[in-house]
């Protein structure tokens, strides 16, 4: 199932984000602040199996109205 990031998945989004950028580069806590306070950013997870996420996708949503 695809659906909105929650706070409950910053653990598996770090795991995540360790396979793809390395370990270290961010952490738990940092993730679950991001999702609590971030209003620029919408975090996309695809479910595994229930347990596990099966990845993810950040978008910043942009207006382009400002130009026509």
């Amino acid at each position: 199932m695809i659906r909105l990031a929650s706070v409950g998945d910053a653990a598996e989004l770090e795991r995540l984000n360790a396979e793809f950028n390395g370990k270290g580069k961010t952490t738990e806590e940092s993730i679950r602040a991001s999702l609590l306070t971030n209003r620029r950013e919408v975090v996309i997870v695809a479910d595994g199996d229930g347990r596990r996420l099966a990845g993810f996708v950040c978008v910043q949503p942009v207006s382009y109205t400002h130009l026509t």
